[in-house]
């Protein structure tokens, strides 16, 4: 896809508000348009004459329209589901590799063949939660579906702690990234640890100057706070820093919820979300449950870097050495 800025079927739909882009020869009767004003993305047909803009409901990130699949942040499976293998594998997929349990692999194979797409995947890669590398800020908002008899729901971020202390009260199994309890970096930034193997990967000299940049706003940062409290000028604190800390400061709250072991009480969820099981009904259950996970956040970690197809990836996998 290719921006154009101007031509024929610019002038004749009349889309002077808009950023225009041009398909590949496959796909040549089509126009990508985005709103400049509301980042709203449209497609139409590229004919001489005007043709309506459907809407396309994808976001467009640093103003380019994109579509792709479905992440998943979380897969929490009940653990009378989870068999004899829980641990989190690596696993090659189309951007790289990412962590998955046996469990959460079956899953995707499942939701693939549920949206008819086993032929061109729209799942394609494990949950964010069972990713230590390239971790992402949370979104706003998540969508939760349950396996009981309540709708999906739009979930504020803001209330994951208190979800997250339910889904284990009633034995779901819960494994965070351990990065969200003590991590600081995020993106492309761990690649950075692979400097002294892959020095000439593109991603990991990327992830250098990443690195290189939130260590000199460190550094500034200090010596701004120091010179303030010697008496000179307000430190006006960048955007970039206040992202980060936000993003943080969302981490550490899932780290810190509330444990289901001395706290049966639910929290968030009505009884027709969860239908296995029930606070206090199944003591031993809970207990397994919670330990297990547990288990899993200590043992799962970054253990190294492989090259594969020509670019370097982070192996993020369970290690019990």
């Amino acid at each position: 896809m290719q921006e154009v800025r101007g031509g024929a079927c610019t002038e004749v739909h009349g889309l002077g508000g808009f950023r225009h882009f041009h398909c590949d020869a496959k796909n040549a009767e089509v126009c990508f348009v985005m709103s400049i004003a509301t980042g709203e993305v449209y497609w139409h047909w590229r004919t001489p004459a005007s043709s309506p803009l459907v809407r396309v409901w994808v976001w467009g990130y640093n103003g380019t329209p994109v579509t792709g699949d479905y992440d998943m942040w979380m897969v929490a499976p009940h653990i009378s589901r989870l068999g004899r293998d829980v641990t989190i594998h690596s696993n090659k997929d189309t951007h790289g590799r990412s962590a998955a349990s046996a469990f959460t692999t079956d899953f995707i194979r499942a939701l693939n063949i549920a949206c008819a797409r086993t032929d061109r995947p729209v799942f394609n890669h494990g949950a964010e939660a069972q990713n230590v590398s390239f971790t992402q800020a949370l979104d706003k908002e998540l969508v939760v579906f349950f396996p009981g008899t309540m709708r999906p729901i739009m979930l504020s971020r803001v209330l994951l702690p208190g979800i997250l202390h339910d889904l284990l009260l009633y034995g779901y199994l819960v494994v965070r990234n351990p990065k969200w309890m003590n991590g600081v970096t995020l993106g492309i930034e761990d690649m950075a640890e692979a400097a002294g193997q892959f020095p000439e990967d593109g991603g990991v000299r990327a992830g250098l100057k990443d690195v290189a940049k939130l260590r000199q706003g460190a550094a500034s940062l200090l010596q701004a706070r120091y010179r303030e409290k010697q008496g000179g000028a307000p430190v006006m604190v960048s955007e970039d820093w206040t992202k980060r800390y936000h993003t943080l400061r969302y981490f550490r709250a899932i780290g810190r919820m509330p444990d289901s072991s001395d706290s049966i009480e639910t929290l968030m969820l009505p009884p027709e979300a969860l239908p296995q099981a029930g606070p206090g009904s199944a003591v031993d259950e809970r207990r397994e449950v919670v330990a297990l996970g547990l288990e899993l956040e200590r043992t799962f970690k970054r253990t190294h870097f492989i090259e594969e197809d020509g670019h370097v990836s982070p192996v993020d996998q369970t290690d019990r050495r």
